[in-house]
């Protein structure tokens, strides 16, 4: 389709909605759970042959209800939405969306968040989320309830903001748990994403910082990065303490400028820290990190077994403090962590998550978390990981013999405020505690 053909019909879905004030930059009915015979706040587009529009009250995430959109038609255009369309608020420079999706054959979906003037007249659109085939040989997204996030620049002359939940082609996807928020700018100057990661675009004040990419058994999917003292002076007790990394987001090496900060800024002296980068068993791998009971096809091992293997190759070339084998961990990061640390048998001693979700039926027992030191860390703003999962962590470990800190920080999901100062104090925590 062309495209002055797509923007007709995206300016016809503008033009017949109606405005909502959002309440402290969160959509109002975000669960859907509110409405007689349709969702209060939230209205239907064009009505396109081959789509059916469902609120589907039998079907939610966590909850009764939940939006989907059913299209047969084996065509992308025109594209079929629920909205909602919101009073521009405060001054912050960037929104995070975050939401819900369970899907059944979806080629393409879209969380589509459009910017408008006071008068209603489109400015631009930018896309939040994006659901199915990237690459036309790739699989249509299946699976389950699965959090997708994203963030957006608000473009300057805003005043109404137009969120919507489009499929364009075939396939049938449910929304759930909808999600808009204000977020300021990040270290990078650009807003931050709901990971918030810090990837800076320069690395001047790290150029001090030494690191080895490596690999276990030279095994190029079992790949990390092992920073050291640059002086390459042993601690006063001859042993290293170890730190083992596992970023959120999609895992990759892109994140290694920020752990090498978490090193120089975040670490005491004396460690040793290993970034492990998260393998990609399949090309629409939905589970960053993968574990034993939370598998994808052609996994060769499990995250549980790369961050033991990891922890064997330092220990065969460094000399390191068994008593301080630490995890940090943070959002996709988080799950593997856990079922690290529940293994009946293994090297790691604390685990620090952040900003994470804990689900028990993806873990080993619990009993195994006996004698275990967990420092958990998050925002009961966050909007991406609800706050009541972490605890919920707190509450069951306890009961299963851990010890568990529980710190929270404001500014919802994602790396927000001294994030640096935050990470040095959760580690000298489990320094005190595992002595």
């Amino acid at each position: 389709m062309k495209r002055s053909v797509y923007w007709i019909i995206v300016f016809a879905l503008y033009a017949c909605g109606t405005s909502a004030l959002a309440v402290d930059g969160i959509l109002l009915n975000p669960g859907f759970e509110e409405g007689g015979t349709f969702p209060v706040h939230w209205s239907k587009g064009a009505r396109i042959g081959g789509v059916n529009y469902v609120w589907d009250k039998e079907n939610g995430y966590e909850s009764k209800a939940s939006l989907c959109l059913y299209k047969t038609a084996k065509r992308y255009f025109p594209i079929a939405q629920w909205y909602q369309i919101v009073e521009r608020q405060g001054s912050s420079p960037a929104l995070e969306i975050s939401t819900q999706v369970k899907a059944e054959q979806v080629t393409k979906a879209i969380v589509d968040v459009a910017f408008l003037d006071g008068k209603g007249k489109f400015i631009s659109h930018k896309w939040a989320t994006y659901i199915g085939r990237k690459n036309a040989n790739d699989p249509a997204a299946n699976h389950n309830w699965k959090a997708y996030s994203g963030s957006v620049d608000i473009p300057k002359g805003t005043k109404k903001i137009q969120v919507a939940l489009q499929i364009y082609g075939p396939g049938k996807v449910w929304f759930d748990d909808v999600r808009a928020t204000y977020v300021d700018l990040g270290e990078t100057g650009r807003p931050s994403p709901p990971e918030n990661e810090h990837r800076a675009t320069t690395q001047d004040d790290i150029a001090d910082i030494e690191s080895k990419k490596l690999r276990v058994a030279n095994d190029p999917n079992k790949t990390y990065f092992l920073i050291h003292p640059s002086d390459g002076t042993l601690p006063p007790n001859g042993r290293y303490k170890l730190l083992v990394v596992l970023p959120g987001g999609d895992g990759s090496e892109a994140f290694h400028p920020f752990v090498k900060r978490i090193y120089k800024h975040g670490l005491p002296k004396g460690y040793l820290l290993a970034q492990i980068v998260a393998v990609k068993w399949i090309p629409n791998q939905q589970v960053v990190w993968p574990q034993k009971k939370d598998k994808v096809p052609k996994m060769a091992f499990s995250t549980e077994e790369f961050i033991e293997s990891v922890i064997a190759d330092i220990k065969r070339q460094h000399k390191i403090d068994g008593k301080h084998v630490f995890t940090l961990s943070w959002s996709s990061g988080g799950p593997a962590a856990y079922a690290a640390s529940l293994q009946p048998k293994k090297s790691v001693t604390g685990s620090y998550v952040a900003m994470s979700v804990f689900k028990k039926k993806n873990l080993p027992p619990l009993t195994n978390a006996k004698g275990h030191y967990y420092y958990i860390e998050h925002s009961p703003d966050d909007r991406v990981c609800p706050f009541w999962m972490a605890e919920r962590a707190k509450k069951e470990l306890a009961e299963a013999g851990a010890a568990v800190n529980l710190s929270t920080y404001k500014g919802g999901h994602g790396w927000k405020g001294n994030v640096y100062e935050r990470i040095r104090k959760a580690i000298m925590w489990l320094e005190e505690n595992t002595k």
